[in-house]
């Protein structure tokens, strides 16, 4: 029979091996959220425990977005919902969410967030698809400009600033505090896959692997956002790019400038749901024409 609790302090390498095997994303995923989450608690992680050892996990990140008016809410972040392939099926993860749920209420959570490819798993406790816009498009043939750089993760002090005057103070952004930068963030900028670029007060954030994704673009220099649209342009393998930036004015000009054919997308692998007492209206916040979640911000 299981036994379901937070889990232990030494605990946490099995859970590591166990998240690795799972979803074979390498467990500095796993690491780095734990590390870039502040108020971490080791009770906000709950798993399922079989004869001493760990079957099942849930994960709850505690961080802080905007509301449609800009106001910062604690939100409960659901991640690493896992089970090896041999103990599902028992109930396992169904119980560990509700202890989950349990947590975002006990921590005054306003509401609660997460990605799945399995979104009847989760309606069956509340949680409601809650679609997210992205866009494609393709790059235009105007000349190149230069005056870029490629930057690194170690200059977060730098970059948090620009984020929190542009993109982050829209509907939905994440409020990244030092603790997320450092380590949530940076360890994503870290990947092989990512370039960063930097000029002047601007920045921007490429996965250039394949098809080419601008993750994040930031500034409010019309000049420096061009020259970083430049450059992550000579960096793309492809004629065709997806679009994950937020849509400030400044972005939305840039990429009128340098985009033709730009058509909408709709993601359906998140979902949310309001926990009880909170102010949020979930619907009108994810329907907020400017509402936006940077990749850079998935757990």
């Amino acid at each position: 029979m299981a036994e379901y609790r937070s889990i232990r302090t030494e605990e946490w390498p099995d859970a590591l091996v166990m998240w690795n095997e799972v979803f074979g994303a390498g467990s500095w995923l796993f690491h780095s959220l734990h590390k870039g989450t502040a108020g971490r608690k080791w009770d906000h992680c709950a798993v399922a425990v079989e004869d001493g050892e760990i079957v099942s996990a849930v994960d709850v990140f505690l961080r802080e977005r905007r509301d449609v008016d800009g106001r910062p809410v604690k939100v409960g972040c659901i991640g690493s919902v896992a089970t090896y392939p041999e103990h599902r099926r028992k109930g396992h993860s169904i119980h560990l969410l509700q202890m989950a749920l349990e947590t975002m209420r006990r921590e005054g959570c306003e509401w609660s967030f997460l990605f799945t490819g399995v979104p009847e798993h989760y309606a069956r406790l509340g949680w409601k698809t809650a679609p997210l816009r992205s866009r494609l498009g393709s790059w235009s043939d105007r000349p190149s400009i230069g005056g870029t750089r490629q930057a690194s993760r170690y200059e977060w002090e730098e970059l948090a600033p620009i984020y929190d005057a542009t993109v982050g103070r829209l509907p939905l952004a994440a409020i990244r505090d030092p603790l997320s930068w450092k380590y949530a963030q940076g360890a994503r900028i870290a990947r092989p896959e990512q370039v960063l670029l930097r000029i002047g007060d601007s920045y921007a954030l490429a996965k250039i692997d394949g098809e080419t994704e601008l993750q994040e673009l930031a500034g409010s220099n019309p000049e420096e956002l061009d020259a970083l649209l430049s450059a992550v342009r000579e960096g793309s393998s492809s004629q065709d790019i997806r679009l994950g930036i937020a849509r400030t004015p400044e972005n939305e000009a840039a990429i009128e400038r340098w985009m033709v054919d730009v058509r909408e997308e709709t993601s359906l692998w998140a979902m949310a749901r309001p926990i009880e007492r909170g102010e949020v209206n979930v619907e009108a916040l994810f329907a907020h024409p400017l509402a936006h979640h940077h990749a850079l911000d998935n757990f």
